[in-house]
């Protein structure tokens, strides 16, 4: 069974695991210096770019990495991005989709991507 929030790609030969958890949020508002959940939801809100990606990706991996106890797949954000050079449209469709699939906040702050209702009687965005 598929768990919710989670995804794998392969990026310069090597495959990457991120978890868009609770931890990931707390994460992302650590690493960008965000002090409330309207900052959070100002950065998530502005749209799909390369520096929104980059901090997705890393902040994914890192969350899924701590709570595995692993060791980091990115010692910086600027090594995720240097990994990143061969992230492909499949790959950010496999992460968005796990995005989309944790359900922790609303479409207004999911990069505008609307969630399909996966489970019957279960309503879009929380």
């Amino acid at each position: 069974m598929k768990r919710r929030g989670y995804y794998t790609i392969e990026v310069a030969g090597e495959k990457i695991t991120g978890h868009f958890s609770v931890n990931f949020w707390a994460l992302l508002e650590e690493e960008l210096g965000l002090k409330s959940l309207g900052e959070t939801f100002d950065f998530m809100s502005r749209g799909v770019g390369m520096s929104q990606i980059r901090q997705v990706v890393f902040c994914s991996t890192r969350a899924y990495d701590l709570e595995e106890g692993k060791p980091f797949q990115f010692s910086n954000v600027f090594k995720c991005g240097i990994a990143l050079e061969d992230f492909g449209q499949e790959d950010l469709l496999k992460v968005m989709e796990a995005f989309t699939e944790s359900k922790l906040l609303g479409n207004d702050v999911n990069f505008g991507i609307e969630r399909g209702n996966s489970e019957k009687g279960e309503s879009e965005g929380k």
